[in-house]
């Protein structure tokens, strides 16, 4: 799904009982320039998730049990509120969670440091 400023919202991976599913919410504090992202496992089989910022490259995992969710905190504050996330699960590489766009707080801001190559996304 596309909107304005870049917003990017994307998902791809099976459907069938033995595909991972992560209930993946996002939100933002706009005076941080931080997305915070609440991810919960839905399944009853524990899931590794790896989130990857994709101007940084920098990863981060994390195992979530059956049923269990966190919150996750990913600073976009020198990037100008600009961000692109992936999140994927080792034990189902079909599935992809991708996330981007802008932290609107009302202040002056930059153009999208990945546009024109600037940045790999």
């Amino acid at each position: 799904m596309y909107g304005p400023n870049g917003f990017f919202r994307g998902v791809k991976g099976g459907t069938d009982a033995a595909s991972a599913r992560l209930d993946v919410r996002a939100n933002y504090i706009g005076s941080l320039n931080t997305v915070t992202l609440s991810i919960t496992n839905p399944t009853s089989e524990a899931a590794t998730v790896r989130m990857v910022d994709r101007y940084t490259g920098k990863d981060v995992k994390r195992r979530v049990g059956p049923g269990r969710s966190f919150l996750w905190f990913w600073s976009a504050f020198k990037r100008f509120g600009w961000y692109h996330l992936s999140l994927t699960v080792a034990e189902d590489p079909a599935l992809e969670y991708r996330l981007a766009g802008h932290i609107e707080n009302g202040r002056d801001s930059s153009s999208d440091p990945g546009m024109g190559g600037l940045v790999p996304s």
